[in-house]
């Protein structure tokens, strides 16, 4: 999910470094992958220059009652130093000055927790502190914290907290979690009609990027049924899948959420009128291209109505020699055939022919055998 994820690691990586996330819209076209990594060799170089400092406080803070700790970190050390030294701590010893500290102070000093690092405080926290310091960090508005320690806190806080969350903060912590694992876990807690309250309010509140986040990282049992949730909503609200694919360029999402639904439900959207527009064809095509994603997109097409096909074939005639032959070269693999064959065959005798044109010119070249057999279906004379 290229564009999806490389969003969210930039905000992240932003909030590291204490500025906006236009300040790095010169890494926008790295993967990722690298850019989570830079992210996270940050944050170990900003820690590593104090590290000394901070397990220096936390060996000092076993000396006194938890109670003096606790008075000491809130009135002098302040947030920022305690979130640090919080992953220098054991648990048990984490815990005990936690309960002495106000929730509003303890939700402040999550701001500066690596979760990385604090892991087994994390999962040692009450559930029932966890859930009052979410509850804080929500009406603050940070999701981006929130998204990082899903994989961090105990799944007993974990669902205590969702069961506390509104559909659009659900959403907008999604957007930042790291844990694959976890967010299947989420899907599985959570029952179809909570999840149908998800997609009406990514409907409602343009959210639909955060919705496709989350069907970007599940698995494949998660993501075709979170598919087939949203393909079975009414024509509006596929509607507006379809217009926020097209305004933020978001069809290589897209495209894996329709792939991963049941074939009824796949049909139903590749032929809902608005995917038939000729702008949002030459966007769906150039997504297959740049992505390739052939194998997900030739299905589909073969899907479509006969009207529709052919909008899609002429919007793809229309496109770059390069989009068109990488179509043609994926048509031609033995899986995609028989797929392929039926979106050719079954065009108007002015597109089949410009079609089998194109065929004839490629299936001579060499490299190109594969695609006798889509040449002879077309009657292509180069292929006999």
């Amino acid at each position: 999910m290229p564009r999806l994820a490389v969003r969210a690691e930039l905000q992240k990586l932003a909030r590291l470094l204490d500025t906006g996330p236009e300040a790095l819209d010169f890494l926008a076209d790295r993967p990722a992958a690298e850019l989570r990594q830079l992210r996270e060799g940050v944050a170990e170089a900003m820690f590593k220059r104090h590290s000394s400092s901070f397990r220096l406080l936390a060996s000092l803070s076993g000396l006194l009652p938890a109670a003096i700790t606790a008075r000491i970190a809130h009135l002098a050390l302040g947030a920022f130093l305690a979130g640090r030294v919080t992953g220098e701590m054991t648990p048990k010893r984490a815990v005990a000055i936690a309960h002495k500290l106000p929730t509003d102070f303890l939700a402040e000093t999550s701001l500066y927790i690596e979760p990385s690092r604090a892991q087994p405080v994390l999962a040692a926290m009450p559930v029932d502190m966890i859930e009052k310091v979410a509850v804080i960090l929500v009406e603050q508005r940070e999701f981006i914290t929130m998204g990082r320690f899903v994989g961090a806190v105990s799944e007993a806080a974990l669902f205590r907290v969702i069961d506390r969350l509104d559909d659009e903060a659900l959403l907008h912590i999604g957007f930042y979690v790291e844990d694959a694992g976890r967010l299947d876990r989420i899907l599985e807690y959570l029952d179809d009609d909570r999840l149908r309250g998800v997609i009406k309010t990514a409907t409602s509140q343009s959210l639909w990027p955060e919705a496709l986040s989350l069907v970007q990282l599940v698995g494949d049992a998660q993501k075709g049924r979170l598919g087939d949730l949203v393909a079975r909503e009414d024509e509006t609200v596929l509607d507006s899948l379809v217009h926020v694919a097209q305004e933020q360029s978001l069809w290589p999402e897209v495209l894996v959420a329709v792939g991963s639904m049941q074939p009824g439900n796949r049909q139903r959207v590749v032929n809902l009128p608005s995917v038939t527009d000729p702008a949002v064809l030459n966007a769906l095509i150039d997504a297959a291209y740049r992505q390739s994603l052939w194998q997900v997109v030739v299905p589909l097409l073969a899907m479509m109505n006969d009207d529709a096909r052919a909008a899609a074939v002429e919007a793809g005639l229309a496109q770059t020699p390069a989009v068109w032959r990488t179509w043609l070269d994926a048509a031609a693999e033995p899986d995609l055939l028989p797929d392929a064959v039926s979106i050719f065959t079954r065009l108007p005798e002015r597109l089949r022919a410009e079609v089998a044109r194109h065929v004839e010119q490629r299936v001579n070249e060499p490299g190109a055998g594969r695609l006798a057999e889509l040449a002879a279906s077309l009657n292509v004379g180069g292929s006999r």
